[in-house]
């Protein structure tokens, strides 16, 4: 066995899961709907810290794990889509965080908020925090659970180290984020920030302001990560009622 991580809860990461989980965040990725309540997603969070917990219990160091569960309804929006189910022509790319450890350029198209699928399916990826002997969650998103994306590696890289990062290019080499008006405006805010040209960009906002037509021609909805250990599913109550019941 490996040696025993330290867990470190959710609720000590909410900072960057805010980007998620936060209906006023505009970082590009897929967002919580209005009237998911904060309360909500703790316990969400609270059932896949349990099972990462459970892990750690058994085996000292599971490594990186994804988890996955469905909701009774929609919960965030299905942000996340194949290249092929869009028209090819809207697609371009932008520079995603730039100036953090977040940075990567990607592929978009810009969507209204109308327009914007929805998704009952969440995912959570929890692994070691490095060298520091904690682990717990890193990220929490709605729909496709996406992939790292892939880094400059040296040379002499271990060769499964090589291949991994192929895998991750491929995957984001067909795979588009859905980006609103509101989301583009403040990538383009950031980019222009850390002296990121934006000129393309923004002949792109132009012409969605002009035509602002849903990039989407072929439906998609995402499903939980068969590689994901699936949680089951939790019925979330009425908007009103703010409670949660695992079934």
């Amino acid at each position: 066995m490996l040696e025993k991580l330290e867990f470190v809860p959710c609720a000590e990461n909410e900072e960057h899961l805010a980007r998620h989980t936060d209906t006023t965040s505009l970082v590009v990725g897929s967002k919580v709907l209005e009237g998911v309540s904060k309360d909500d997603i703790s316990t969400i969070s609270r059932r896949f810290d349990e099972a990462y917990q459970a892990l750690i219990e058994e085996k000292g160091n599971p490594g990186r794990q994804v988890f996955a569960l469905t909701t009774s309804r929609p919960i965030g929006t299905d942000a996340l889509v194949p290249i092929e189910n869009l028209d090819p022509s809207k697609v371009f790319e932008i520079v995603r965080e730039p100036g953090t450890r977040g940075e990567a350029k990607i592929k978009v198209a810009i969507i209204s908020e109308k327009d914007m699928p929805k998704t009952n399916v969440v995912h959570a990826v929890y692994g070691p925090y490095g060298p520091t002997g904690k682990g717990g969650n890193y990220t929490i998103m709605f729909g496709d659970p996406g992939a790292p994306f892939p880094r400059a590696l040296p040379e002499d890289a271990p060769q499964a180290q090589k291949d991994m990062n192929k895998q991750f290019k491929r995957y984001w080499d067909s795979h588009v984020f859905l980006i609103t008006p509101k989301e583009l405006e403040y990538a383009i805010e950031k980019m222009k920030e850390h002296n990121v040209p934006t000129s393309t960009v923004e002949a792109r906002q132009k012409f969605f302001d002009h035509s602002p037509t849903s990039p989407i021609i072929k439906e998609y909805n995402s499903k939980a990560d068969e590689n994901a250990m699936n949680m089951g599913s939790v019925v979330l109550k009425d908007y009103n009622d703010r409670q949660i019941q695992h079934v």
